[in-house]
C-alpha cells in the first residue's frame, strides 16, 4: 500500500500500520475507555483481529470467536501466494502474540448465535463475519470436480499434471491459479471482466503479470462459462464463440459475497452492534485493518 500510494502521488500510509500518516489526527489515537465495556468481536480475520486488540488496550473486556479451529480468515489463502505469500503468516503471528498480551478470550471452533449473545449479554457487538465465494449459476457448478479456492488454498493442497480452470480472476483468482500452475498443472482462468487483475494493487500487478507468463497460465476474458461436465467445461465469448475446454478440476474463486446474516438476528440483542471489513464489503487487506483499528479506537 505504501508504494502504491507513492507512486500515485497520495499521501503515504502502511497496510499493516493504520495510524502512519495520521498521527496527529485524535481520533486514531488509543485512549482509556471512560467506561468499561464487554465487547465480542465475531471474527478472526484481519479486520476482526485489530478491532479485538485496539478495543482492548482501551480496557475494554474483551472475547473473540471465529468458527473455524484457527484464527487468520483470509490470510490462510492469501499466503498461498508464491514467492513471498508466506510473510502474511509472519503478520498472523504478530495478530495472535498481542492477542496472548492483552489477555484476550478466544473461542476457536464456535459458530456464534443470537442463543450465545443472549447468554453473554455484551455491551457491544462487532461483526467481522468476512466474505465468502459464491457458486455462480452455472449449469452443472454442483460437478464434484468443482471446488471454491478458499477450500483448495486453506487446504494448501498439492496435485500435479491436472487442467485446472479457475472461474473468476482478481487477486484471488490469480494466487489460486499460480498457486496450481506452480505445481506443475496446466491452468486456465476464465472471467466475464475486461481485465483479469480488476482488484489487484497497481505495485502487484506487474508481478502477477510475470507469474502469469512465467507458469504459462492461459486466460480467457470477457467469456462467460455456461456449461460444467465431468471433463470439461463450455464457454461462449463475447463474440459469440463457443469454447470447450477440457478440465480436471473447477475452482469458483469469485464473486465474493459478504457474510452479513447476523446483522438483522442480533439487532435488539447488544447495545451497540457493527460490522467491519469484507463483511460489509469485499475489499483490500489494508481497508479490513483500517476499519477494525479505527472502531477499536472508538469503542
Amino acid at each position: 500500500m505504501c508504494l502504491a500510494k507513492l507512486f500515485a502521488n497520495q499521501p503515504y500510509i502502511c497496510t499493516v500500520n493504520p495510524v502512519l500518516g495520521h498521527e496527529i489526527e485524535s481520533e486514531y489515537h488509543i485512549t482509556p475507555a471512560v467506561r468499561k465495556k464487554k465487547v465480542i468481536v465475531v471474527g478472526g480475520g484481519l479486520s476482526g483481529l485489530e478491532c479485538a486488540i485496539t478495543a482492548s488496550q482501551r480496557g475494554h473486556e474483551v472475547t473473540l470467536y471465529e468458527k473455524r479451529g484457527r484464527l487468520g480468515g483470509q490470510v490462510l489463502s492469501a499466503s498461498r501466494e508464491v514467492k513471498g505469500g508466506e510473510e502474511l503468516l509472519r503478520l498472523l503471528e504478530y495478530y495472535e502474540n498481542q492477542i496472548k498480551k492483552n489477555h484476550i478470550k478466544v473461542v476457536l471452533g464456535v459458530k456464534f448465535s443470537k442463543d450465545i449473545c443472549r447468554e453473554e449479554l455484551p455491551d457491544v457487538v462487532v461483526l467481522a463475519t468476512g466474505a465468502t465465494l459464491l457458486k455462480p449459476a452455472i449449469k452443472g457448478i454442483e460437478n464434484p470436480i468443482v471446488s471454491t479456492a478458499f477450500e483448495l488454498l486453506e487446504a494448501n493442497l498439492h496435485f500435479n499434471g491436472k487442467k485446472v480452470v479457475v472461474i473468476e480472476g482478481g487477486k484471488t483468482g490469480l494466487i489460486t491459479a499460480e498457486h496450481c500452475a506452480s505445481q506443475g498443472n496446466q491452468v486456465w482462468i476464465v472471467t466475464g471482466e475486461k481485465r483479469v487483475d480488476k482488484d489487484v494493487s497497481p505495485t502487484f500487478k506487474w508481478r502477477h503479470a510475470a507469474w502469469v507468463k512465467e507458469f504459462n497460465i492461459k486466460i480467457f476474458t470477457e467469456t462467460r462459462i455456461t456449461e460444467i461436465h465431468d471433463h470439461g467445461i463450455k464457454m461462449i465469448s463475447t463474440k459469440g464463440e463457443n469454447i470447450w475446454l477440457e478440465a480436471d478440476l473447477v475452482i469458483v474463486a469469485g464473486p465474493r459475497k459478504p457474510v452479513q446474516r447476523l446483522f438483522t438476528e442480533l439487532e435488539y440483542l447488544a447495545d451497540e452492534l457493527y460490522l467491519i471489513g469484507d463483511a460489509v464489503m469485499p475489499r483490500s487487506m489494508h481497508t479490513a485493518i483500517q476499519e477494525g483499528y479505527k472502531l477499536g479506537v472508538r469503542i
